[in-house]
This record gives C-alpha cells, structure tokens and sequence, in this order.
C-alpha cells in the first residue's frame, strides 16, 4: 500500500456493511453529513481537519481505540457512536441538481486541508464535535468524567445563528413519568407546596395548612391579601403544575468544537488555526507525515516506573537487590524507547524512595498515553520461577497491554510463563491510562537470580517490553 494512503474500516449502520475507504474519501462524506452545505468554507475545512483527525484516533492499525459497538470497524456511521457518514450516491438523490456544485464545496474543503491533523503533545487528539454550545463549551470531565487536557470550556457566542441556539420543549407530567420513569401523580402533588423558582418561593403556613406568607415574584404577600387580591374564598390552597416548558440552550454535549460556532468565527474573518485553537486548548495543526507513521510511538507520552527504591526490596540468594535491576531495565527501556521517538517520562532516576502516590501523580499530571511498572517477583520457595504480568480488574485497554507485553516477554526471554493476571495495586488503580506492572522473573529463584546479573538479559527484557508496547499499538 502506497505510504500516503491510509485505509480504515467503516460500519455502514443503515446497511449493516463493513466497508474498507480511503481516508480522503471517507472525510468528504463525514463533511456532507455532519454540516449544513451553506457553512462558510472556512468553517468547513475547520471540519475537515476535526473529522480527520477523529478517524485517525480511531485506525486500530495507527494505535487507535477503534468503534465501541462494532468490535470489526474503526469507526462507524452513527453519530451517538463515532461521526456521520453519507455516500456519494446518496447525495446525488438528496441534493438533486445541487450535487455538482455542493459536492465541490465538500471537495474543496477536504483537498484544502489534505493530510492535515490535530495533535496535542505529538499525538492526534480525540476531535470530538458538537452542533451548537448555546453560549459555553464544557470541560470533558463534566460530561465524560475525564479530564482531556485540550478539552476545556471557552465561552461563545459565535453560534447564536444556530437555529439551535435557543429552543423550547414542552412536557406534560405523564410525559416526564414515562420518560423518566418516576412517579408524578396528583396525589403525591396534592398538599405539598411546589417551589418554581423565580415564581413562587418562601412559603409559610399555619399551623392549619393556610397561607401566612408568600413570595410570588419578587413580592412578599401574606396570605389574606393574597387571597383578597386573587378573589380566592380561602388561604388553604395549594397549586400543581400540569406542564412543563423546557428552555434549552444549544444542541450535542457541548464538548470540543462547536459547528455553528465555528460557522460564525469564519463569517467574522477568523482563519482555521483561530477556530481550531480556540475551541481545542493547546493544539497544533500538523501535516500527518509529521505525525509519522514509521514511528508510531513518536510523541506518545509513556511513564516507566522502576519497582521500589530506597531499600526494603527483595533480594536474591547471593545479594542481587530488586530495587537496583528495576531500575536497569526501565533505563534501557527509556533508551530504546526514546529512539521511537516516545516522550519518556521515569519516575525514579536513582536508588531513592518515591511513594506510590508520587509515581502516579507524575504519570497523571504528564497526561501519559501508557504506564508501565518494572519489578521482579519474590517467594519463600526458591523453586519458583518464571514472568507474569498484571493490569487492574475492568481497564480492559490494561488488559490488553499486559496480554502484549507478557506475551513478548515470554517470547524473548523464554522463562516460564505465568500468565496475565488482576490485581488491585495502587499505581494500576490511581493511574488514568493503561497500565500494566511486569514481574519479569523471581529475584529469589537462583538460576534467574544470575540471568539477572547479565547485562545482555536486561536489555533483552527492555526489548521485550517494547515489542508488547508496539503489538499493542497494532504495528
């Protein structure tokens, strides 16, 4: 396949087909679908370029996540899943007469932007999208409950053209009872006071149930007044509400970029780089070759975490400390891994004792794309041997790391192996990445003891954990 060309496997939801495109190709109709025709052409390449990029962290054979619901596909044409998506075919039916001069629209935008993506720290970020933000984006976390650091709010209000900008919904209680799935009769209404803020609020009553005083509005009323003022025969009254209106402010989870948004910066003269960097915090626009392919770990923020440290670790049948070979593998892995062009980050760098809490602020605060932690096992019968590694209960991403490097390390160190297994450590909890904590071999098994001691053997479990870190990425 020529090196410029990128494929990627794309579920048709409405035809249930798993189709192989070309990038290029696949971002036209992502465009066609996912934006009105008559945006500005600055707002649409903006698109262009976000669309991509989505894709592109999504291409299992780039070391993307691939489409959640379809375990076959990269991506996928549901919206609520991955992005749009319409054919050429259909559009021809859809835009009738207008297909000519549209599909050039889309085509100019796409070949406009060509091969150009959005990355933050090295790596193509998750693009995400969303029609209209009503006034503000949001921060990720409040909506995912992860904090993506080029994810941040900005206020707007560039999309108050958006047809969405501001709407109304209306719903009846037997509406909502269905909806949600609660109870709302007239009997749970009856005798219970309903605040509706801004309306009625600070309600008081006797000792009878009547009115004492109200605040309706901005005014304070006492109950007899009230009741002489609305010609009520009594202040023992309640009020229920039979509907409600609903004002709703934008359209999507208002995450990332904000289609009319960007519509309206390009209508008031911004370029691409304004709207993609104002709305995707600390992102740069990168040609793909950039962001290459042959170095698949370039940019990737990966955290090396050498066992122990300080004193207090295991020790071997003639002395040899655990702590010490930890810390000699993560440095020829740090080597190597640095030749991938990988941003290394390690979080001990000598014979010193960092917490497990430290260790895992460090990999947090980097933004890490991997953590891995570096120990050699221990047990009373010296007969054990053998490598096993371990990822937390329910991170199936670590679970699939620890499967690659397990398998690799077995492969090329060609010890016993002991499997993949759960565990509940602290830095694979805490960590908000995948991660994996490698037992290369048993410190207290003396023939591994002295394989140990061989500098070439070190370097070999580097390799190894490297190879399990490419087969993760798909390369």
């Amino acid at each position: 396949m020529n090196k410029s060309t990128i494929l990627l496997k794309v579920y048709i939801n409405n035809t249930g087909q798993l189709a192989i495109m070309e990038l290029e190709e696949y971002v036209k109709g992502v465009l066609a679908a996912e934006i009105p025709i008559s945006f500005h052409e600055v707002a649409m390449r903006a698109q262009a370029i976000a669309s991509r990029t989505f894709a592109i962290k999504r291409i299992r054979n780039l070391g993307g996540f691939g489409c959640k619901t379809n375990p076959e596909a990269d991506i996928c044409t549901d919206r609520e899943c991955c992005q749009g998506w319409v054919s050429a075919e259909e559009l021809k039916e859809l835009w009738g007469d207008e297909f000519e001069s549209n599909w050039e629209k889309i085509n100019k935008a796409v070949t406009g932007t060509q091969g150009l993506i959005l990355t933050y720290n090295g790596n193509p970020i998750d693009a995400v999208y969303h029609s209209t933000c009503g006034g503000s984006t949001e921060d990720s976390e409040n909506v995912w409950g992860n904090r993506v650091s080029y994810l941040r709010k900005v206020e707007c209000d560039y999309c108050k053209h958006s047809p969405f900008y501001k709407t109304e919904k209306t719903l009846c209680l037997r509406d909502l009872q269905e909806k949600l799935g609660i109870d709302l009769s007239e009997d749970d209404l009856h005798e219970n006071d309903v605040f509706i803020s801004g309306l009625i609020e600070q309600i008081e009553r006797t000792a009878g149930r009547r009115i004492k005083k109200i605040m309706i509005g901005t005014q304070s009323f006492d109950g007899e007044k009230l009741r002489e003022l609305l010609k009520f025969p009594s202040t023992r009254f309640w009020w229920s509400v039979k509907q409600l209106t609903f004002q709703i402010m934008g359209y999507g989870h208002g995450v990332g970029l904000c289609q009319y948004g960007a519509d309206g910066m390009a209508k008031q003269g911004k370029n691409i780089n304004d709207i993609l960097t104002f709305y995707y915090t600390g992102v740069e626009i990168e040609k793909m070759n950039k962001h290459s392919f042959e170095k698949p770990l370039r940019g990737k923020v990966i955290t090396i975490d050498p066992g122990h440290g300080g004193g207090g670790s295991a020790v071997g049948p003639t002395g040899l400390r655990e702590e010490d070979i930890n810390l000699k593998i993560c440095e020829y892995l740090e080597q190597i891994l640095k030749t991938e062009e990988a941003n290394v980050k390690k979080t001990r760098s000598g014979n010193v004792y960092v917490p497990l809490a430290e260790r895992v602020r460090i990999a947090n605060e980097a933004g890490s794309d991997l953590f891995i932690s570096v120990h050699q096992n221990a047990f009373k019968d010296r007969n054990v041997s053998g490598t096993e590694t371990f990822y937390y209960p329910g991170d199936l991403k670590g679970k699939k790391l620890a499967a690659f490097i397990q398998e690799s390390l077995v492969k090329t160190l060609k010890r016993k192996d002991r499997g993949v297994k759960q565990a509940n450590f602290y830095v694979l909890r805490e960590t908000n990445m995948p991660s994996a904590l490698v037992e290369v071999v048993f410190i207290t098994n003396p023939e591994e003891e002295q394989l140990l001691r061989d500098e070439e053997f070190l370097r070999k479990a580097a390799r190894g954990i490297l190879s399990g870190i490419m087969k993760y990425y798909k390369i």
